[in-house]
């Protein structure tokens, strides 16, 4: 991919924002802002309590000059994000935003031809009960829209089985494959975006 730019929706402790920084540094990526002012990463995530510590374990591995978190709705973030481009999209956040974040990174046009999105946890537990049955968008709408306590395990399964499908149905525009080990993790490149 000779990434440059990574975008990452559920930052958590900054872990995956080491590793990526540091594919991005062997890729002759430099710290700070491009020309544009971009960071070569940007991190997205809610909690202020674990940005603090992402941002502690940024500077403690030495790459925090190469990271931007913006905490708030990732929902709403991920929009304000239209006109940027990355080579590589990780999804790791709230798993019944998924759809939305998905939706929003291919319509604002936010991943690069030939880029990758790599989203974590596409097949919990909970996903194999709906699995050959009709998805239902509003019912996803509607459990998107509760905090993620009041989800209960079923909606939760609910919502990643409606994201899969409705990933796995967006062709020809994209395509995905999932590798089944142990909780998922999808790979999607974007075929037509015009």
């Amino acid at each position: 991919l000779n990434a440059r730019r990574v975008l990452e929706i559920g930052s958590f402790a900054g872990l995956s924002a080491i590793y990526f920084t540091n594919a991005l540094k062997r890729n002759g990526v430099k710290p700070g802002p491009d020309a544009s002012g971009n960071m070569p990463v940007v991190g997205l995530d809610i909690s202020e309590e674990f940005t603090a510590i992402a941002r502690k374990n940024l500077e403690h591995a030495g790459v925090s000059d190469y990271v931007e978190i913006v905490v708030g709705d990732a929902r709403k973030n991920v929009a304000k994000l239209e006109g940027q481009q990355f080579e590589v999209i990780f999804i790791d956040a709230d798993k019944p935003s998924y759809r939305a974040y998905y939706d929003a990174i291919v319509e604002k046009k936010l991943l690069t031809k030939g880029g990758l999105i790599i989203i974590d946890n596409t097949a919990l537990w909970n996903t194999a009960d709906y699995i050959d049955k009709p998805t239902d968008a509003v019912e996803t709408e509607a459990i998107m829209d509760r905090p993620l306590g009041k989800i209960s395990p079923d909606q939760f399964g609910r919502a990643l089985h409606d994201f899969n499908e409705h990933v796995r149905n967006d062709h020809p525009r994209t395509e995905v494959v999932m590798f089944p080990i142990f909780t998922g993790v999808s790979f999607v490149r974007i075929l037509d975006n015009d």
